[in-house]
């Protein structure tokens, strides 16, 4: 994947043009389906085509859209709206295929649905009624499945001495403090990246 990063368009034009130099030097093209063109801009000018190789490139994103970067989901204008959505979808869709299954749902949600919501909801700084809500469905399968009256206390599903499933409220900020702290001792840009990041908001 090639990302490339520009204050404005006077600035993406240059480094289109290095891309297609290259890409003509080394006979490749582009695959206009698979670019995403993402900008903010406080006006309502439309903004002409970027073209490599004569080929416009780029959907262009629409407000609070998101895209993906090296596996990292990001959205326009700083809204993660549609990403939480995303993560809704996930984790609806899989507690509705495996409702009328014979399976082990607790089991299936631990190993594949969370660390999957866990990957994507990662860094998107989700509420944690947010994050409570992506349990909702899982919670009302886990109860039924485990033939648990529906009525009965949610901790009783995360606790030790009950069905002891992983809370997704609990896990993301643990994965995050665990990015943070490596981050945070890299000896690399990424470290010093960080450590700017948190003199900033201090």
């Amino acid at each position: 994947d090639l990302n490339l990063v520009a204050t404005d368009q006077n600035g993406i034009n240059p480094l289109l043009e290095s891309v297609e130099s290259f890409m003509q030097l080394h006979n490749i093209t582009v695959n206009p389906a698979k670019t995403t063109f993402a900008y903010r801009r406080f006006d309502q000018e439309p903004l002409p085509p970027l073209l490599v190789a004569g080929v416009p490139v780029g959907s262009v994103l629409s407000e609070g859209e998101s895209f993906r970067i090296l596996g990292v989901w990001l959205s326009t204008h700083c809204l993660h709206q549609e990403q939480f959505q995303q993560l809704k979808v996930i984790s609806n869709s899989a507690a509705t295929i495996l409702k009328p299954k014979v399976l082990t749902d607790k089991y299936i949600y631990q190993t594949v649905v969370l660390p999957r919501l866990l990957y994507k909801a990662t860094s998107q700084c989700l509420s944690q009624d947010q994050l409570e809500g992506l349990e909702v469905a899982w919670r009302a399968l886990l109860k039924r499945k485990s033939v648990l009256p529906s009525s009965i206390a949610n901790s009783l599903l995360f606790s030790e001495v009950g069905y002891s499933i992983q809370s997704l409220r609990d896990l993301v900020p643990a994965v995050e403090i665990t990015n943070f702290s490596v981050w945070l001792n890299d000896t690399s840009i990424v470290g010093d990246l960080t450590r700017s990041f948190f003199r900033t908001i201090q």
